[in-house]
Parts: structure tokens; sequence; C-alpha cells
């Protein structure tokens, strides 16, 4: 058991009602989380630090092990979390359903991506030679080789809402609830004319996708009155070599509930990358 498995034990079950099996509260702020690691700590048994509770379950999420190390205890009690942001938010418990792991990667490969070459030749000899395998870079390839443009170029779906143009933006932009590792501006041409909005992508290298985050990315861009709507997408490196980009359906700010959520989309389209010449770091 890991030692944030006793800070996840000790709020989860000071929450729970024996008698009717059920949470008083769901929702758990980041100053509970450093409370809770406080005592444990006090107390010996473990030995983490309370500085920064914020990425005490994003840490936890990114771990290949993650469904694995769940607290057996909470896991009978039938339930799982999920990360929350904002507000002072840490993590949400919520009901985990029967049969199903507590933390699912929602966006593995399904093997019906279709295969597109990426030419490389553009790249400069230098820039493949410093290309490193992480995020920052894969995102900075993505932009010097369109993929993202070629994503939703070759989508029919894309092409059926209207889409006319695709350009990037910034990469590792940082907003107060979260961080999107790319945006670009769409253009689309609707009845009501031309339409303003975000691509935020979402890169990833092997580390499992969590759809909270790419949700508050959605949230994020469509509190800029510039954008009317959002396309979230993700681009991954699931093993050498293989670099999958997919998006999913359009939010608007209609689809915010009352409570100021939204339901991410199915995924629409995917593209598995091939580049050639090779990039052998990638």
């Amino acid at each position: 058991m890991t030692e944030k498995n006793l800070v996840f034990e000790k709020i989860f079950f000071e929450r729970w009602d024996k008698s009717d099996k059920r949470l008083t509260e769901a929702m758990v702020e980041l100053e509970v989380v450093s409370k809770a690691i406080r005592a444990l700590r006090a107390d010996g048994k473990i030995s983490l630090s309370d500085k920064n509770p914020a990425n005490f379950i994003k840490d936890y999420l990114r771990s290949p092990r993650r469904n694995e190390n769940w607290p057996e205890s909470i896991r009978k009690a039938g339930y799982t979390a999920r990360q929350r942001t904002g507000a002072g938010q840490c993590f949400e418990f919520v009901a985990l359903p029967k049969g199903e792991e507590p933390f699912p990667d929602d966006f593995l490969p399904t093997g019906e991506e279709l295969e597109h070459v990426a030419q490389t030749l553009s790249l400069p000899i230098a820039t493949r030679e410093i290309l490193r395998v992480d995020e920052p870079s894969l995102a900075q390839l993505a932009v010097k080789l369109f993929l993202v443009e070629q994503l939703f170029a070759t989508s029919p779906t894309a092409v059926q809402w209207g889409l006319q143009e695709v350009e990037h933006l910034q990469n590792n932009v940082k907003l107060r609830y979260t961080d999107i590792d790319a945006v670009y501006q769409a253009i689309m041409h609707t009845s009501q004319g031309l339409e303003v909005g975000a691509i935020t992508v979402e890169v990833k290298i092997g580390d499992p996708i969590i759809s909270e985050q790419i949700e508050q990315q959605a949230l994020a861009v469509l509190s800029d009155e510039a954008f009317q709507f959002c396309i979230p997408t993700i681009l991954k490196r699931f093993s050498k070599g293989e670099i999958i980009a997919l998006h999913l359906g359009v939010i608007r700010r209609s689809d915010i509930t009352e409570d100021g959520k939204i339901v991410l989309g199915e995924r629409v389209h995917s593209l598995k990358f091939r580049f050639q010449p090779e990039l052998p770091k990638i």
C-alpha cells in the first residue's frame, strides 16, 4: 500500500456513514488533504509532505499502477476518485460502477485509427538531434509538422461542421485553474455565419489521459468571450514511433450545465502518424 492510500482511506472513512453505507460529503478540498497528511505524519505512519496538495491526486493518476494500487477498502465500498480543480478543490469521491477499473484510460487506441505519413524533411537536422521524448517537444513537433491541422483536414465530420481554418496560437498556456499544452484557433462557417473557436490540445507521453483535465481546458477557453466553441483534441505517444491524434465533438457554452460542468463527447476522428524519414527519438 502506498502512503497516499493511507491519506485516501483516512479522509474517506471520516466521511463514511456505516449505518447507511454512504458518504456524508464527496468533495475533498486541498486543505483537507494537507490536514490529513499532517495528522498521519504526526502519528509516524507516513512521511509525505503537505506543501503541495494540488499534485496529490494528479501524480497518483499518472502511475501505471493506479488501478492496482487503489485501496481495496474504498473499492469494496463502491467508490473511486476523480481529480477536481478550482475553488480550493483537490478531488471528489465518486461511485465506482460494478466491474469497472477505478481509473480507466478513456482514450486508448482502438486499432481503427487511419495511418498517415507525416513528412519530416522540413525539420532541420539540428531540430531532430535535440528532440526529447517529453510533452513540450511533442507539442512543438506537432506545430512544426502541422499534425493538428492534418488531423482536422482528414476528418469528414469536421468538414461537415464547416471548419474553414485552423491556426496555432500558443503552446504551454497556463491559466488559473488549468494548463493547456497547446491552443489553436478554429474558424467554422455555419448557418449563423463565421464562428471563432478554440482547439485545446492535451499532449501525453505514456501517462494516462485524465478526462477532467480536458474538461477544465474546455471550460477555461469557453470563459473567454473570444471563443464561441471548443474542440478538445488529444495527441499521445503510446509507444515508440506511435503517435495518435484524435479530436472529440464540439462543445459550446450552451453545453455547460448549471453547476458549471460539461460532458465530453465521444472521439470523432483519429489518426496514427508515421514519420518519414523516421524520428528515432520519438
